[in-house]
């Protein structure tokens, strides 16, 4: 069956990406795994996925029917979104390099030639023109210590580096959402036809019921008219329909980056293999435990508090900015001028003690503390946030599973009231708006049935990604 999965157990399941995305990043050129939890459920994410080849291009049309793992590959492939969370990515880590600098030596070569033309007094002090001069050097110099800021620079550069790729991870589920979303919303209507369709068709057996009663003498003109009427109604409603329908189906295609004129078909779910009283038998009692995994495994709240570490490291390092820095200093030297060659060497310690730069060290430590404290209220934000989100989504799941159950059972009902008043019309002892009203109430149920099914499904892909569970099929 293709459908999203919540997990409630014990046990690591397949993470997003960690399962490669067949055809969605071909060649890719690395992978950052990261642990974000060791409680009850593991998961590892894999946050950093990149591509340097384009996805190939889909066949057009498809050939078969879509799954929901081919529909969310190739909204994958197709999203700029992503590629360009990714290419943050990767700026970032070169940063990282940068930040690694300052705990490697400086090494620096110099090399001189200079001609000397002109007429002096030959003396035993003075040097014949014309004569030329060389100069070969090198210079070493290493920062000894720095009172930590060369650390903190590389701890903030990594810390960020880290945010970006939960961001990155973070984009990647919200395209999944968005996928899923598109997915079930063209089913829904899709199935919304049928049920249009199959109201159309009962209320052309109430026309021909009320023709032949109007034939027969038994029905008046009144009843043929409303009967007609119901049936252009119920035509309407298909038209409007198959409108929707066509509508989300190119969202959908431009999703995966198909012309919206090209046909495609779409894999049913098997709903019967996933039974929903089960999926809330599984989650009762557990809204407690959902919020604590949340807290572990949301890709957005891992990037926060990211952020936040990042801008505590940004702290250290303007504090650090106004201490002294020892450095080591090593240097050789090469010169020939004429017939007289001189070699000079050097190695000294250099200690820079900065006194007064117009108070920008304090003014930066200031914006420093200030930005962390920005971050610090963003990640509590965050953090009740998901724990509303995971409320909410749990409560929906909820009342959306019983709202299946009780959309089933209205449209059996429905049914059955609608064969009682067509044998009653039929036989004389109905009247024409006791079918109708039961043909518009079948014509409702088939609609609340499939807006409940399309909630049920949609309330687990929420509930999922709530929690930080969304994972490919």
């Amino acid at each position: 069956m293709n459908a999203i999965i919540l997990v409630v157990g014990v046990g690591a399941p397949r993470s997003l990406l960690a399962a490669a995305l067949p055809g969605a990043y071909d060649q890719a050129r690395g992978v950052t795994v990261k642990r974000v939890s060791n409680g009850l459920l593991g998961l590892l994410l894999v946050v950093g996925v990149g591509s340097s080849t384009a996805c190939e291009p889909p066949p057009s049309p498809p050939s078969q029917p879509l799954s929901l793992t081919q529909v969310i590959d190739r909204a994958l492939c197709n999203d700029a979104g992503s590629r360009e969370a990714w290419a943050s990515v990767r700026g970032q880590s070169e940063l990282v390099g940068v930040a690694m600098a300052p705990f490697l030596p400086t090494i620096a070569a110099q090399a001189g030639w200079s001609r000397y033309d002109g007429t002096a007094s030959r003396t035993a002090l003075t040097r014949p023109y014309p004569y030329q001069q060389n100069s070969v050097g090198l210079s070493i110099t290493y920062l000894l210590y720095d009172f930590g800021n060369r650390q903190a620079t590389l701890d903030q550069a990594q810390q960020l580096l880290e945010a970006l790729q939960f961001s990155h991870l973070a984009t990647v589920q919200q395209l999944l959402y968005a996928a899923v979303q598109n997915y079930y919303q063209v089913l829904s209507r899709q199935a919304l036809i049928v049920s249009t369709q199959e109201a159309e068709q009962v209320s052309q057996r109430a026309v021909q019921a009320a023709q032949l009663r109007h034939q027969v003498g038994s029905g008046v003109l009144a009843d043929l008219l409303q009967a007609r009427a119901a049936q252009a109604q119920a035509q309407l409603n298909r038209i409007r329909a198959e409108g929707d329908w066509q509508q989300s189906r190119g969202q959908l295609a431009t999703l995966m980056g198909l012309p919206v004129t090209i046909p495609f078909e779409l894999v049913v779910p098997n709903d019967q293999a996933d039974d929903p009283l089960r999926s809330a038998e599984a989650l009762a009692g557990a809204v407690e435990e959902l919020i604590e995994q949340a807290r572990r495994q949301r890709p957005d709240l891992a990037a926060a508090e990211a952020n936040y570490r990042a801008a505590q490291m940004a702290v250290d390092v303007a504090h650090s900015a106004d201490w002294p820095t020892v450095s080591l200093n090593l240097s050789g030297e090469r010169q020939e001028s004429g017939s007289s060659r001189t070699l000079s060497n050097s190695v000294g310690v250099a200690v820079s003690v900065p006194i007064f730069s117009g108070f920008a060290p304090t003014h930066r430590s200031r914006h420093a503390m200030i930005q962390q404290e920005t971050q610090q209220i963003r990640l509590q934000n965050l953090q009740q946030q998901i724990a509303l989100e995971v409320w909410q989504a749990w409560h929906q799941l909820r009342s959306a599973t019983q709202a299946v159950s009780a959309s089933q059972e209205l449209r059996q009902q429905a049914q059955q009231s609608l064969q009682v008043a067509e044998g009653r019309y039929r036989a004389g002892a109905g009247q024409i708006l006791e079918l109708l009203n039961a043909q518009n109430t079948l014509a409702s149920a088939q609609q609340q049935s499939v807006q409940a099914t399309y909630d049920w499904r949609m309330a687990r892909v929420t509930l999922a990604r709530a929690v930080g569970r969304l994972e490919r099929p």
